[in-house]
């Protein structure tokens, strides 16, 4: 709560304010009184027995259902929690809570949960393993204890180990808080092990691919909306979807009504979504096309003189045209964007008006200040060279963390990790080519990294834990990570209820859900410092553990220097270990459940500070404080046998546009598919979640089900209307949902939206004789790379 000592009260609005007071006390006496049975029951006592007393307790706490963590408060009644607010006090969401979060019960009281660890039962161990997403029969488990399933997994490990295998492992993770990733990290590297494999959202991925190779900042990128006078979003659904949903919501509130001047936003994307419904303007664009406006809108600014130059003379690398220390010549961004993207060409590549970039690009340059949003699209659109264009806009307007444009996120300063002394068998396994190749940071691609796998490419694994992800699920074809984990001896899942991925392992250790465990994660989207604390709200509904205290217990069994590294009993010690080290009232943490430091201090260009948000994290580039233009980072890790002042090495390192390639052609195959996540998308399955599902389509009027939009123009060119039954089908696959008829998507590309689906035996509280699959999986039809090419036609009566 704001303090408000010196707020000024007439004595009309304190009067106001007693009259509720007094009115809210009286409620609420009246309340206890009812639910106290101290007192007199009353004339009929004898007949009616009067109600049971009431344990009732508020638990604040952050949610795990997406990466805003927003803080929450949940009303628990006798043990069982009944209800989920937002937390007013919680500096992100002050108060609201989303759709996902208030289904948060379903998730916990889901009767989907797995209940006990369980293992793979021998008669199947087999052949099971050959069954590929889709398959609507699942794999035999026996329930075990927690006690044989981590002898089980830790003699593995100690085998392995003593083999001088420990290489062998992999641990692949998806979105992880606080502190749990790193503790990945610390088990994996003291166990011996280079696989520690992060699947994180590959569209999320994009943008901060980006932001490492242009500003050398390993993270996500941070917009100050709040003090932004001009927004244009290039794809994604940034107030359905985005990364940091609640801020962007926020903020784009208070940047068009809470101040005197309102500012514009401008949606760029194939589809009309949601967030181009509540843009200002929408600007329709063809599917893949985001790099090619930019750098259109980048030709503008520059030919018009209209850029910072100051900020690009003296904070840029690469603006110009330049020579290495080698004597070769190299085109800068500035020759790039003049001579190669010059409006005509944009318009053919876009399809957008070149009146149109033209107006956008001076409208952007000229109502500083202005932000251009990064794409996350999830497909099509992972590529690198979009997002670094569309970056490129940022730091032409000198928008790098500066007031209404791209900050950094800043952390607390945590207490650090022990020290690790690795033995012999570690050095030799962490000396070993990890077995996702990245040579840069978050370059994991998730059907490379099955291909590779299918081939024991650099070596086989022996064995691979999964965490808070679902690859058989999420990638493109993931049949071939199906077929991929069929290679592993030995495949250990934390999943909360059967997914795809799940079905396919030897071992599944349940996770407990949010709302049972102690945890930590980071206040992000704002920029400032802060801390959130997840508790539990009730103890554990089944025989379920924290990942990080299974962890942890593994550390401890195998000894060594394994337990040396982390030598905590449970992920709740830890925890308080690192937050020891953060300067923070912990009375007041404790009962808030969170602390910012609330003010983001932005970097003086050229300062010390400055280091920290432009080439913190590079690898190989100078950490000259410079914003790459043309990446030098990519330029190091380029071939160095190849002739590296050629043209076609100069444009691997600046963001260009590239035709999109496609795994099919277009007269088989003549649509595009586009795909946005949803507000009622919770990211990960935690089961079928009734009140999401019953607003599942907000703006199509959906429930329970998958869609296809297709524009009306080329759905009567089908012969198709309203509501027919359609198969849209890819090289890779197909799947069957009823068409809508929608004017606003790009006239070659049709929609599917993500989430939907999966398998379940449980028909909303009750069992089933059958499995049900409950809409369609969308990524059933993408390529493992490049966009997606489908064909749609009338299912046959």
């Amino acid at each position: 709560m704001k303090e408000t000592s010196q707020a000024r009260l007439s004595r009309r609005t304190f009067l106001k304010i007693g009259g509720v007071t007094a009115a809210t006390a009286a409620a609420a006496a009246g309340t206890r009184a009812l639910l106290d049975q101290s007192g007199a029951v009353g004339i009929g006592a004898s007949a009616v027995q009067a109600a049971a007393p009431q344990d009732e307790k508020w638990v604040r706490t952050t949610c795990a259902l997406c990466p805003s963590g927003c803080g929450l408060e949940v009303r628990v009644v006798n043990g069982h929690a009944v209800k989920v607010e937002g937390s007013a006090i919680h500096p992100l969401n002050q108060g609201v809570c989303c759709l996902r979060g208030q289904a948060a019960l379903e998730m916990l009281y889901s009767p989907e949960r797995i209940r006990h660890p369980m293992v793979k039962t021998l008669e199947v161990l087999e052949t099971s393993k050959v069954s590929v997403s889709g398959n609507s029969k699942l794999p035999t488990f026996r329930e075990i204890s927690w006690e044989e399933a981590l002898g089980l997994v830790a003699g593995k490990l100690g085998e392995l180990r003593r083999a001088g295998q420990a290489h062998t492992v992999g641990f692949m993770l998806g979105d992880a808080r606080g502190s749990l990733r790193p503790l990945v990290r610390q088990f994996m590297t003291a166990y011996g092990s280079p696989n520690a494999i992060s699947l994180e959202s590959p569209d999320e991925q994009t943008a901060r691919l980006a932001m490492f190779l242009t500003q050398g900042i390993n993270g996500y990128p941070i917009y100050d909306l709040n003090n932004a006078r001009y927004v244009m979003t290039f794809g994604g659904n940034l107030l359905e979807s985005s990364r940091h949903l609640i801020t962007a919501l926020s903020g784009l509130a208070f940047m068009r009504r809470g101040r005197p001047e309102r500012g514009k936003t401008v949606a760029v994307h194939p589809r009309l979504a949601l967030t181009g419904v509540k843009a200002d303007e929408w600007v329709p664009i063809r599917p893949g096309a985001y790099a090619a406006l930019a750098l259109g809108m980048a030709n503008v600014i520059i030919s018009s003189g209209l850029y910072d130059k100051d900020f690009v003379r003296d904070y840029t690398f690469g603006f110009e045209d330049f020579t290495d220390e080698s004597g070769a010549s190299h085109m800068g961004f500035r020759r790039l964007a003049t001579e190669r993207y010059t409006l005509d060409r944009v318009e053919m590549i876009t399809g957008v008006p070149a009146a149109d970039i033209a107006r956008l690009a001076g409208e952007f340059a000229t109502h500083r200040p202005a932000v251009a949003i990064m794409p996350t699209e999830p497909d099509g659109g992972l590529d690198v060279y979009a997002a670094m264009a569309v970056h490129a806009l940022n730091a032409l307007i000198g928008a790098i963390d500066a007031a209404g444009g791209v900050l950094v996120q800043r952390f607390p300063r945590l207490a650090d990790w022990p020290a690790l002394n690795p033995d012999a068998v570690a050095k030799a396994g962490l000396a070993q080519e990890p077995i996702d190749d990245g040579s840069l940071p978050l370059l994991t691609v998730g059907s490379r990294l099955a291909d590779r796998i299918l081939a024991a490419d650099p070596y086989p694994l022996n064995a691979l834990f999964i965490l808070n992800a679902n690859p058989v699920y999420e990638q493109g074809d993931g049949g071939r990570f199906a077929a991929a984990l069929t290679k592993v001896p030995f495949v250990v899942s934390f999943a909360s209820t059967m997914d795809e991925t799940a079905a396919h392992a030897d071992l599944i250790l349940p996770a407990s859900t949010f709302l049972e465990i102690w945890g930590d994660d980071f206040v992000e989207g704002a920029g400032y410092a802060g801390v959130s604390l997840r508790q539990p709200v009730v103890e554990p509904v089944h025989d379920t553990r924290n990942p990080g205290d299974v962890l942890l217990d593994l550390a401890a069994r195998l000894g060594g220097p394994v337990a040396t590294a982390l030598p905590w009993r449970s992920y709740h010690e830890l925890m308080e270990y690192r937050l020891a080290a953060v300067d923070m009232d912990r009375t007041r943490f404790a009962e808030n459940a969170v602390w910012s430091e609330m003010v983001y201090f932005h970097a003086q260009p050229g300062s010390a500070a400055w280091r920290a948000v432009v080439g913190r994290d590079r690898l190989s580039a100078p950490q000259d404080g410079r914003f790459d233009f043309f990446s030098r980072e990519l330029y190091a890790v380029l071939d160095r046998q190849a002739a590296r002042s050629t043209l076609a090495t100069d444009l691997a390192c600046l963001p260009h546009f590239e035709t999109p390639v496609a795994a099919a052609d277009e007269r088989s195959y003549p649509f595009l598919l586009v795909t946005q996540s949803l507000i009622t998308h919770p990211h990960g399955w935690y089961g079928i979640l009734p009140t999401l599902q019953e607003c599942y389509g907000l703006q199509s009027h959906v429930k329970w089900s998958s869609w296809v939009e297709i524009n009306p123009r080329a759905g009567r060119a089908l012969g198709l209307k309203d509501g027919d039954l359609v198969w849209v089908e890819s090289p890779t696959g197909k799947v069957r949902a009823p068409v809508r008829l929608y004017q606003g998507i790009w006239p070659n590309a049709v929609y599917l939206p993500p989430g939907l689906g999966h398998q379940t035996r449980v028909k909303w509280g009750r069992d089933s004789a059958t499995n049900i699959i409950i809409g369609a999986n969308v990524n059933q039809l993408r390529a493992g790379d490049g966009v997606t090419r489908v064909k749609v036609y009338k299912e046959s009566t």
